[in-house]
Formats: C-alpha cells, sequence, structure tokens
C-alpha cells in the first residue's frame, strides 16, 4: 500500500498548474510535446511547390501567388495516427517568404483540435524558437480572443522539414467557432488588415478587406466604422463602437511584447470582426515572430526612435506611432488603460509566469531545435528556398537567444542585436511597473493567487466575455450530465472513486489521469458497497490514499464514502 502512496503523490505533483492549463483551448491536445505531420503529395505537385517557394531576398518580397495542391495529410501523437484523405496544402506566408524554410497552409478533410485550417510557420528568423507560441499563450490565458499555437515536426515526401508551429487561423470558419456564432460565414462583419498603413482613418480603411465575402473590397461597414472611431472625441464615444476593454488589453500587450508589427507602430497582422453578442467591434492580431525583442529596429518608425536600441524602456507612448485612438484611449487619460494593463501583467505578462513557462517549452522542442541544425546530406532541414536570404543562426545562438544572451545576426534589414527572451519580458515588466508606478510585490502576488479564466470558457458557458464582473459558477453541473470539471481542463468520471475533495469538488482518476466526479455519484449506489473487498467506513476518518481509493482503519481496513 505504501507504493499506492508514492504514485499519489507523484500524480498530486503532476497536476500543479501550468501556464496553459484550464483555459479550454482546443489546441490543448497538442500541449507539452511535437505532433507529427506528414504530407504526401504527387510528385508533379511537390515538384511545383519547391518551384514556387523560390523567393528572392529582397525585402517585403511576399513572392506572388500562392500553389495550392491536394494532399494526404496525417498528424501523429504518439501511437495515435490520424490520416486526413483530399486535404489541401499551399505555399503561404507574407515576409517570410524571402528566408529559406517556407511556411504552408492547410485545409484537412476533416476537424483536428476542432479546427480545419491551420498555419505551418517556420519562423526561422526567430532564434529562440519560441516567441510566436509564448505570445500566442499570453493572449490565451489573458482573456482576449485569439489565435492558438503548438509544435509539429514536418515531412513532406518523405523530406524532413522540421520544427514549425502550428497555428489555427482567424478565418471565417475558426471565428464561428471561436465565438460560436451560427450565423453564416459569408454574413460575419470580419475585415483583415494584412497590408502596412491602417491608422484607424478612413483614409487608410482600404488597406483592409472582407475576409468573410466573396467581394474581398466590399468594405462599406468597415469604412463606416473606422468613420465613427476617426469621429470619436472621448473613451465614451469609442465604448459605443468598440470593445475598449479588450482593445486596452491588446495594445497593452503589443507595448510589452515590443510589437511594431501589429496595431501600434505600422498598422497590419490584425482582423476586425463585429461579434454578435454585444454589436461591438473586436481587434484580433496574428503573427507574434517579430516581438520581444526579434526585429525591432528604426526603421520600423520612419523617423520616430531614431537610434533607440533598447524598447523595453520606452514609455507607451515613445513607442507607439501618433494617432489619435492612442490619444484617447491611453495618453490623454491612462486611468482605463492602467486597470486593464494591470490585469494583464497580473494574469499573463511577468517575469515569474513566463518563465517557467519558457523553460516548459524548452523541455520539449529542444531535440527538435537541435534537429533543425543538424544537416542531412550537407542541408539544414528544409531549407529549400535557395534564393532566400541566408540566416547566420545556430543551435548556440537558440540555446543563448532562450535565455537571457544577446544574439548579433544579420537579416534583409542589416546586423539584429535580439536580446534574450528571458531578458526582454525582465526588462518590458520592470519598464511597465516603473512607468505606471504599480507594486511589484502586489502584482507578483496576485497572479500567484489569481485564476484565470479564458474567453474561450466564458464564450463556451455561455458568460459574456465583455462583462468585467461576470464570473464562472463554483459548480457547472447542471444535472443533465456536463461534466463541471471541464472548466478546469480535465474530464469527468462517473465511477465514483473519490480520491482527493478540494474546496467541496470531488476528484478521481482513470486511466493514469486525474478527473472530476461526476455529480451523478450523489444518486448512485456508493463505490465501497459494489467493492468486494473492503467494506464502507461508518466514519470519514482518512488513514490511507492510493490509486483505488480512500481508506479509513475501523478495526480493519474500510473504503470512505462519496459524502466524506
Amino acid at each position: 500500500m505504501f507504493r499506492g502512496i508514492i504514485v499519489v503523490l507523484s500524480l498530486i505533483l503532476i497536476i500543479e498548474a501550468k501556464f496553459l492549463d484550464n483555459l479550454d483551448r482546443t489546441f490543448s491536445p497538442g500541449d507539452n510535446k511535437v505532433l507529427e505531420v506528414n504530407v504526401k503529395l504527387s510528385d508533379q505537385d511537390y515538384r511545383n511547390i519547391l518551384n514556387n517557394v523560390q523567393v528572392g531576398g529582397g525585402f517585403f518580397n511576399s513572392g506572388g501567388t500562392d500553389y495550392k495542391a491536394v494532399a494526404e495529410i496525417s498528424i501523429s501523437d504518439g501511437d495515435e495516427v490520424k490520416v486526413f484523405p483530399e486535404s489541401t496544402f499551399k505555399t503561404a506566408g507574407n515576409f517570410g517568404r524571402a528566408f529559406p524554410k517556407p511556411g504552408f497552409n492547410i485545409d484537412l478533410s476533416d476537424s483536428f483540435m476542432k479546427r480545419k485550417s491551420f498555419r505551418l510557420r517556420a519562423d526561422v528568423a526567430d532564434i529562440s524558437h519560441m516567441r510566436q507560441k509564448i505570445v500566442c499563450d499570453i493572449f490565451n490565458r489573458v482573456g482576449l480572443p485569439s489565435i492558438q499555437s503548438t509544435y509539429v515536426r514536418l515531412t513532406i515526401n518523405g523530406e524532413l522539414y522540421g520544427l514549425y508551429a502550428l497555428l489555427d487561423t482567424l478565418k471565417a470558419k475558426n471565428i464561428r467557432k471561436m465565438y460560436k456564432t451560427e450565423t453564416d460565414k459569408k454574413e460575419l462583419k470580419l475585415y483583415q488588415c494584412k497590408e502596412m498603413g491602417f491608422k484607424f482613418t478612413t483614409q487608410t480603411a482600404n488597406l483592409c478587406i472582407n475576409d468573410a465575402s466573396d467581394n474581398e473590397n466590399d468594405i462599406s461597414e468597415f469604412t463606416n466604422f473606422v468613420s465613427q472611431v476617426e469621429r470619436a472625441r472621448s473613451i465614451d464615444d469609442l465604448d459605443n463602437i468598440i470593445n475598449v476593454d479588450l482593445f486596452l488589453k491588446t495594445i497593452a500587450l503589443e507595448w510589452l511584447i515590443g510589437s511594431f508589427d501589429h496595431a501600434l507602430v505600422l498598422g497590419h497582422n490584425f482582423y476586425f470582426y463585429k461579434n454578435e453578442i454585444n454589436n461591438k467591434w473586436d481587434i484580433l492580431l496574428y503573427d507574434f515572430d517579430n516581438t520581444l525583442g526579434q526585429g525591432a529596429s528604426d526603421w520600423a518608425w520612419f523617423g520616430k526612435n531614431r537610434g533607440v536600441t533598447d524598447y523595453t524602456k520606452l514609455s507607451f507612448k515613445q513607442f507607439t506611432a501618433d494617432q489619435k485612438i492612442f490619444d484617447i484611449l491611453v495618453n490623454n487619460n491612462d486611468t482605463r488603460f492602467k486597470n486593464m494593463l494591470k490585469e494583464v501583467l497580473i494574469l499573463g505578462f511577468n517575469p515569474t509566469l513566463l518563465i517557467d513557462h519558457i523553460d516548459d517549452i524548452k523541455s520539449y522542442i529542444e531535440p527538435y531545435v537541435r534537429e533543425d541544425y543538424t544537416p542531412i546530406n550537407g542541408q539544414l532541414p528544409g531549407r529549400v528556398n535557395k534564393k532566400g536570404y541566408a540566416l547566420t543562426t545556430s543551435y548556440s545562438s537558440y540555446e543563448s537567444n532562450s535565455e537571457y544572451g544577446m544574439v548579433s545576426h544579420q537579416e534583409m534589414m542589416g546586423t539584429m542585436n535580439v536580446p534574450g527572451i528571458k531578458k526582454f519580458i525582465e526588462d518590458s515588466f520592470s519598464n511597465a511597473i516603473r512607468q505606471y508606478n504599480f507594486d511589484k510585490n502586489e502584482i507578483l502576488s496576485e497572479s500567484a493567487s489569481r485564476t484565470p479564466v479564458s474567453f474561450f470558457t466564458k464564450v463556451k458557458y455561455g458568460i459574456d466575455p465583455y462583462d468585467p464582473n461576470a464570473t464562472i459558477p463554483d459548480n457547472l453541473m447542471d444535472g443533465n450530465g456536463s461534466c463541471w470539471s471541464e472548466v478546469y481542463g480535465y474530464p469527468c468520471s462517473d465511477k465514483c472513486n473519490v480520491l482527493s475533495v478540494e474546496n467541496g469538488e470531488r476528484w478521481g482518476m482513470e486511466n493514469g489521469n486525474w478527473c472530476g466526479i461526476s455529480e451523478a455519484c450523489k444518486t448512485k449506489k456508493e463505490y465501497c458497497e459494489k467493492n468486494e473487498v473492503y467494506p464502507c467506513c461508518q466514519y470519514c476518518d482518512v488513514v490511507f490514499v492510493d490509486e483505488t481509493g480512500r481508506y479509513g482503519f475501523e478495526g480493519d481496513w474500510c473504503l470512505l464514502k462519496y459524502d466524506c
């Protein structure tokens, strides 16, 4: 029996909360591992793919037209393999096309992690191989509608392409799932701002496209929205149009992660969606490889911040491009922004949370990063764009930049000095504390005690994601078989074998994994009554626990009842 105690203690350690626990992410089956993705194309299609990805190293070279082909795509998670015949595989990406290792998009013939459309991104310019993943995870954790990310090892026609980020998209079909709306995807009010230069003005509205309609140039509703923003004079005016608190959280995160590649500076890489929950507009960001110090240079500000080398020292106003909307929301009166920034620091962006999360990620991607820098027949995996801009990174660069080390390497804009991600996070956090006079110890103390509630969780359970006072009910069991423990990321069990009780919630174990005990067990025959070895205990004094149950000793061993 004492061996059972060791088993249970080990499992209790495993249940310790991780950064992504209990967020109702559809990508959670891919957490803490690297999945295998194998693509099978016809020989001719593969030759056409290889020809299509030959893109020169000039800056802002988008590479022309994508090539799309029918493929059989299989995704493996250990011994479990799912095959998706008649799927679609195509070349993709924007400025990243000019690097040697190309990106791709896939549309599966059936759902995987409740999605069919995914992006595969090499992000080879990110020396840490983690910026995209970390930032996606932060957005997920702080309660924003956002894309999700995990890792895969890609093979195409038997040729190893190596480590890739697997991301969902903000296309209409995925927006419908994220927001649980039944509206036909062509009727969604969804607009993508992909080209640089959108400045929340009607003059720049035509840089964005209608991503739900067959006619991408039909942006009349979007232009009307931008016109309303342009006429706004106060936060109250904007409150009638935009979900301001979520917008403030988003731009607070942009500043914290040092993103010049979204709304604050270059004005692209985001969507606007007029949701059907409160009929206001949300902003949703994508593409996070140029964050946490990667790629930042004064070229992006076109004159402002000339000569700056450390972007973690800038105030919000110094960092952003000069636009009226940022004056209204932040610079003229920062009270509301400060509240949302504090929430972000508590729930997602602080060194205590993120350094542990980085270490977790490194623990499972390290062999794949090493493989990515190991030549096969004289060539690194996936570096098939022979015209691409050759990067001067290495495995030792990864080792340094995924910690605190500054790494210098050549990119299209010249020599880039990229700070280690841990150092950038610590410096940016300290800057926010200093700029807004926060109490660092208070932030970290509250972070340790607060349980994040994701946008996904609120939508899943029909809770208004825009109501700051909305809470998750203590008990989500509705008596009709729904599972209260799903909100924590664990399934329910109806076997009624209680091993642990925390805050009135009963937990058991199936196949070595923790699960919630269904409240239907209240009315079922006691687990101890069904046991043929040990009788039910009269009292609730726990003497011993292992994976088979909770035991008392009342002259002889016995099993505790459900109510204990």
